[in-house]
């Protein structure tokens, strides 16, 4: 009779040794699984306000992914068009020749994300 106990618990501490290790692995595989893939893009300033002469400004642009700037508007020229990380941008907004406030958006695309920077000249 001794020895069949002694199977059985045998064989329950295999059972329970084995249940230990495939939670521990997943355990393992929940904490230190991939990256996460939240993606962030920032541009800062947000809002670029120039005067009717030609105005150069700069724009820190911070991304966890590669970024690309894809719609400028025709009075504003952009140094950099594409980056990762932390990048400086040289925004030239050119003169206002015209007797109209010009309105306009810069629009940085990142791998999951969209930023836009805002610009208004004076007339």
């Amino acid at each position: 009779m001794n020895s069949r106990i002694r199977q059985f618990a045998n064989k329950l501490t295999m059972r329970l040794l084995a249940l230990l290790g495939f939670s521990s692995t997943f355990a393992f595989m929940a904490c230190y699984g991939p990256p996460p893939t939240d993606r962030y893009t920032e541009a800062f300033p947000g809002e670029i306000n120039a005067p009717k002469d030609s105005s150069l400004q700069e724009v820190t642009v911070s991304s966890n992914g590669r970024w690309t700037v894809t719609d400028v508007p025709d009075f504003v020229r952009v140094d950099t068009t594409d980056g990762e990380g932390v990048t400086t941008l040289h925004v030239t907004v050119l003169p206002n020749e015209g007797d109209s406030l010009r309105q306009g958006v810069i629009v940085i695309e990142g791998e999951d994300t969209i930023q836009a920077i805002h610009i208004t000249q004076e007339a």
